[in-house]
Formats: structure tokens, C-alpha cells, sequence
């Protein structure tokens, strides 16, 4: 079997190297007051999230380009299958914006969602969006299901943060287009 892009491995690592970082920095200033070890550990965890949180992402792009020959932006997302414990991201995709539709390819194939039934576009939190780092552009479908996702178009969290705003005002203009004739 061959190996998968979007691993456990790669999710478990994106959450334990920041929650390691803040324990290590934790143990690290015992000499402290408990309350300035904990603000450093929680401090230390926020940045860690927001550097490892996107475990090996240029890699991930990367080889999902090669597989899909995709020219589109990398997002994480839930759709079909439900978020792990290990991750609020339950797929990873090469997104693509066309007139009419958007292109989503993945390791195990592809996606499409028409312009014309995409019925509402919403911003929503997720567990990033806990300690400022992330949030879901959740796009409802006619079908009464609804596709949740966020750019990972950056190796920061905070990068691909900012990017997931700006994409979502640009799927605002996209999709209040009229559908071509």
C-alpha cells in the first residue's frame, strides 16, 4: 500500500511537537512561580502551534501537486469523512476557482461543487479557532450538506489564517456572480 499524504503521522506530529514545546518549556523554568511557568508553556504552545500546527505543509503541497497536477490552493477540510482526534482537518485538497464551480482533487479524487448550489456562505470556528489560528469558510449546499474548509496555502497558522479571510471575501464576490448563460 502506498504511503498517504495526508498521514497520521503528519497529524499526530502537527499537534505534539507545540504541546511538546509547551511541557519542555514548562519542566524548563521550574525554578518559576507556577503562574510564570504556565504563561510561558501556553505561550510557547501558541507559537508552536502556529509553526508546527501545519506539519511538513510545503511537503504535503508539494506532493499533492506531483499526484494531482493541481495549479490550486492547498486547504484542509471536512466533508465526507469526519475530523480525527488528530486533526480538525479530515482531508487535504488543491482548491481551484473556476466561473461556474470549484474544483477540489485530493489523494482519492476529486470534488466539485457548482456555483449554483452553493445556497449560503458562512464563516464558523473550529479548534484553531480557540486560540486565534484558524476558522472554517463553510459553504452550504443545496444537497443539506455543508463543506468546511480553510486555506493551508501558508506554512504558518496565522499566514494561512489571514489567507482563509481573504479567500472567503473573494468566494463572497464569486459567488454572487451570475451563473454564465
Amino acid at each position: 500500500m502506498a504511503n498517504r499524504i495526508w498521514s497520521t503521522r503528519r497529524q499526530v506530529l502537527g499537534n505534539a511537537i507545540p504541546l511538546f514545546a509547551g511541557a519542555a518549556t514548562f519542566v524548563a523554568l521550574t525554578p518559576l512561580p507556577i503562574l510564570g511557568r504556565l504563561v510561558a508553556a501556553l505561550a510557547m504552545t501558541y507559537l508552536g502551534v502556529n509553526q508546527w500546527g501545519f506539519f511538513e505543509n510545503r511537503k504535503i503541497e508539494a506532493e499533492l501537486r506531483c499526484l494531482t497536477e493541481s495549479k490550486g490552493e492547498l486547504i484542509g477540510f471536512v466533508h465526507r469523512k469526519a475530523p480525527t482526534v488528530f486533526d480538525a482537518h479530515a482531508e487535504i485538497g488543491m482548491l481551484t476557482m473556476h466561473e461556474d464551480r470549484l474544483d477540489i482533487v485530493t489523494e482519492d479524487g476529486g470534488l466539485i461543487l457548482n456555483r449554483t448550489d452553493i445556497v449560503h456562505l458562512s464563516r464558523q470556528r473550529n479548534i484553531h479557532t480557540i486560540i486565534g489560528l484558524g476558522g472554517w469558510i463553510a459553504l452550504e449546499l443545496r444537497s443539506g450538506t455543508t463543506f468546511r474548509f480553510e486555506s493551508r496555502k501558508y506554512h504558518t497558522m496565522l499566514g494561512s489564517k489571514v489567507r482563509t479571510a481573504s479567500l472567503f471575501r473573494e468566494l463572497e464576490r464569486w459567488h454572487k456572480l451570475k451563473s454564465p448563460a
